[in-house]
């Protein structure tokens, strides 16, 4: 619903991974978002694994992980959003 409210259009991916919001500009993919409760390590590495597949499938997309606990990795190309600031951007 925050994705409409903001005026995106929000898809969903699958492939031999999922990236549960697809956002388009446009033709072209913006950005990538994976949508997790915890950052424990077996679902990160799956989350990450997803959108890093994304990323090479959807060139120049942005990527982030909007989570609800837990201590954000350092990556490089993935942004983490804990859910309360992202609600409240």
């Amino acid at each position: 619903m925050e994705f409409l409210r903001r005026k995106e259009a929000p898809y969903y991916w699958e492939g031999k991974t999922e990236i549960d919001f697809v956002l388009r500009r446009g033709y072209k993919v913006s950005e990538l978002v994976n949508v997790c409760y915890s950052l424990n390590a077996k679902p990160l590495e799956r989350e990450i694994r997803s959108l890093e597949k994304g990323m090479n499938e959807f060139k120049n997309a942005k990527a982030k992980i909007i989570y609800w606990e837990g201590i954000p990795p350092k990556h490089k190309k993935i942004e983490f959003v804990n859910i309360l600031d992202f609600l409240l951007m």
